[in-house]
């Protein structure tokens, strides 16, 4: 699959993405501490955000409690598969901390009411303890659609599901900082 990089934060920070996806921010305006990017014809969609450091969450809770605020912030429903959770290391940034969670849930898209997707939602925590951030980055990549959603025709793009994994694992292997004062 073809990647291009992306600059984050006007070049603060760098990752790759694939091409399929494109910055959000073209057709609707984005909080100036998001940057998000769709593939529109999977539905899968990619958020990175600047949060404060939550120092009361340990390392591998931390992701897990900002899936589940996700899930209360997206009134989504808990799918009955089991969550998982690891702490992985990115590429480029030896010695940070990421937690990682991934699991589905129930979200209603546009709150379409009970006409509900399951959406494989992967949350990443990158944990900048000198600067008091934790950087939030969350994959929703629908793994089945309702017949009546607005996202329907979603199943029959070829990166329907992301198969590959491809959005999580490009940005686990590029993900970069290149100026930390975007934090100060």
């Amino acid at each position: 699959m073809l990647s291009s990089p992306r600059p984050l934060w006007g070049g603060a920070v760098s990752v790759s993405l694939p091409e399929r996806f494109i910055d959000i921010s073209q057709f609707r305006d984005v909080p100036d501490f998001q940057e998000a990017f769709t593939d529109p014809h999977a539905d899968q969609c990619v958020t990175f955000e600047t949060l404060e450091l939550l120092p009361e969450f340990e390392d591998d809770k931390i992701a897990l409690h900002h899936w589940e605020q996700l899930m209360e912030h997206n009134e989504a429903l808990p799918d009955n598969t089991t969550v998982s959770s690891e702490l992985r290391e990115l590429k480029h940034l030896p010695g940070v901390v990421c937690s990682v969670v991934v699991g589905n849930q129930l979200i209603a898209k546009h709150k379409e009411g009970e006409i509900r997707n399951r959406v494989r939602l992967a949350v990443f925590i990158v944990r900048l303890r000198e600067q008091e951030t934790d950087l939030l980055i969350s994959i929703s990549t629908p793994i089945e659609v309702h017949e009546e959603s607005t996202s329907k025709d979603a199943p029959s793009s070829l990166s329907f599901g992301d198969p590959n994994d491809e959005a999580a694992r490009m940005f686990l292997e590029s993900f970069q900082i290149h100026d930390y004062g975007l934090f100060a």
